[in-house]
């Protein structure tokens, strides 16, 4: 789940059970596999 959809349903996106801790490169392939974040500010 990202940050937004956290949020919606009313729970705390900085706790560290949703992985919020990962490192660069972590962070970086969760975020890949997430359609829903595909792009990011680098998209064309």
């Amino acid at each position: 789940m990202d940050r937004r959809e956290l949020v919606a349903r009313g729970l705390d996106p900085d706790d560290p059970k949703y992985g919020r801790g990962l490192c660069a490169s972590c962070h970086g392939k969760a975020t890949q596999a997430n359609e829903s974040q595909k792009g990011g500010w680098n998209a064309r």
